[in-house]
């Protein structure tokens, strides 16, 4: 396995990775279709988990909380987008690199959702 991947090591927290990931990429052998279907299913977890959180934090705030909770998202997804761009000229393992990053990415922002909604830093 490549380092990096779903270590933490270029992550920090996890964040609510789930720990089957970092074995499904252990148990991938290296091999990209492999780490691919394992990042398929961890980002489909936690972007599900992102826009569970998203709405129920939607549905606490006021219209002008709204107005920028939504203009955060498209600036999250910006950031994500240009943070986890894969270098062109990388070839398979920067790709996966990427998409490694959007999992992680995906995850500490469905962590800050979830928190909001724990009350740090939500007006009701």
């Amino acid at each position: 396995m490549s380092p990096g991947f779903a270590h933490g090591q270029q992550h920090g927290d996890d964040h609510g990775i789930r720990p089957s990931y970092k074995h499904c990429l252990d148990a991938a052998g290296g091999t990209t279709p492999s780490m691919q279907a394992c990042m398929d299913s961890e980002y489909d977890f936690q972007d599900a988990r992102l826009n569970k959180a998203y709405k129920q934090v939607l549905e606490k705030l006021d219209q002008a909380g709204r107005s920028k909770l939504r203009a955060e998202e498209r600036a999250w997804i910006g950031h994500r987008e240009a943070h986890c761009k894969a270098d062109p000229d990388g070839g398979q393992a920067a790709e996966l690199l990427s998409y490694d990053c959007s999992v992680h990415e995906t995850a500490k922002q469905a962590a800050h959702l979830e928190n909001l909604l724990r009350g740090e830093g939500v007006k009701r």
